[in-house]
Formats: C-alpha cells, sequence, structure tokens
C-alpha cells in the first residue's frame, strides 16, 4: 500500500530511499478506525443505520489527531485544498474551524462548546506532530467537548474509540508518539516498521472485525 514517508522522517541519503521508521498511511486510519468501532459497539446486536454512523463517527475519530500536520486526509478534508504550503493549509484550517465552531454554536447546538472545540482544534492543529494531539490528554478534551455538544454517549464513545485506535497505531511505528503529553517523551512499540508490515496489519485488523461483528449479528438472530 502507500505510504506516505514524511520529510521530517529520516533517510538513507547514501541509498535514496526512506529509512524503516514510517507513519501510519491515513487509508489505515480511517478503515481500522471504522471497522474496530463497529465491533466494539455492535455486541450482540443486529447492524442498523445507526452502526455505520457510529462507524463513519469513528472513522472521522481515527483521522483527527493527524489535523497537527499539513496535507493528511483530515487537514485536506478541512480546506478542500490541494495546496502544498503549508502557512496557507494552516490559515485554511484555522479559518474554517473557527468558523465552523461559531456557525454550530449559534444556529444548531444553541451552546458555546462548538466554538470550543473548534478554537482547541485550530490551537492544537498549530503543536509539533505526535505531542498533544497524539495524547491522552487531547483524546479526553476532544471527547468531554463532544459529549457536551451532542449530549449523544454513543456518538462520544465512538468518537473516543476511533481516536484511540489511532493513537494505538502510531505508537506501533519507530517514530512513536507523546501519549503522556506534556510530558515530552515519546512512548513506542515499535512492531509495524514496514510498509508490507503496515499491510499485513490493516489486513488481519480488518478481517478480525469483520468476522467480529458476523459473529455478533449471528448472536443477535439467536
Amino acid at each position: 500500500m502507500g505510504i506516505d514517508f514524511s520529510n521530517s522522517f529520516p533517510v538513507d541519503r547514501g541509498l535514496g530511499y526512506p529509512c524503516q521508521v514510517i507513519k501510519m498511511n491515513g487509508r489505515t486510519h480511517a478503515i481500522t478506525g471504522g471497522l474496530i468501532t463497529g465491533a466494539l459497539l455492535t455486541a450482540n446486536t443486529a447492524p442498523t443505520t445507526d452502526t455505520f454512523v457510529l462507524m463513519v463517527v469513528g472513522t472521522l475519530g481515527a483521522l483527527l489527531p493527524d489535523i497537527d500536520r499539513t496535507n493528511t486526509d483530515i487537514t485536506q478534508m478541512i480546506t478542500r485544498s490541494e495546496s502544498k504550503s503549508s502557512f496557507m493549509q494552516n490559515i485554511f484550517k484555522i479559518s474554517i474551524l473557527n468558523i465552523a465552531g461559531i456557525l454550530l454554536s449559534l444556529y444548531v447546538f444553541k451552546n458555546s462548546y462548538p466554538l470550543i472545540l473548534g478554537v482547541y482544534l485550530s490551537l492544537a492543529s498549530l503543536t509539533s506532530h505526535r505531542t498533544l494531539t497524539h495524547s491522552l490528554l487531547s483524546l479526553g478534551i476532544v471527547m468531554g467537548l463532544v459529549f457536551l455538544i451532542t449530549a449523544n454517549q454513543p456518538v462520544t464513545i465512538a468518537l473516543g474509540i476511533g481516536y484511540g485506535v489511532h493513537l494505538l497505531e502510531d505508537m506501533l511505528t519507530k517514530a512513536g508518539i507523546a501519549v503522556l503529553y506534556p510530558i515530552g517523551k515519546k512512548i513506542k512499540l515499535p512492531i509495524v516498521t514496514t510498509p508490507f508490515a503496515e499491510s499485513m496489519f490493516l489486513m488481519g485488523a480488518s478481517l478480525i472485525c469483520i468476522v467480529k461483528m458476523v459473529v455478533n449479528y449471528s448472536t443477535a438472530l439467536q
């Protein structure tokens, strides 16, 4: 599968190809985030429309931590920009997040929490990669604000599962994440260290989740 090697990772200049330190592909985060959310939230129940909605929420949660980088799936989803300029993408991203927060606060949810979430994501998106947005602190802040906005426990849990899946997956690479931020030390369990390993991880996790959902559905029919 296509692995996006960031310029922030070391490259063997003599051989001309990236070293084995990789970051997970956005597609891996999205697929596993949605499927794991579905597998965990459908225990002994048949899939419904709500199940698929929660899987979409889990997918979004799994992309959200990478808001701290430009030219990622979540950033381009927000900005709708193909610009290679990090500065312009950050300007678009901050503007859109805050405008969306204001509109949702005024006209949809009738409270200030969407604006607070927009401001938080705007500021967090400017932090160093794999620090604040890749931490348990950020996971708690986002889940707390989403619950205050929606008052919907399943939606909050689905978003949290997807977000947590992203953190776990990035911990499995050699780069690691500052999961205990603001403690700066990055924690890593370098298991997924090559493109092939990521492909195997994606296929294995997907298969397990699909089987789990089929078993859940079969149990619900009994």
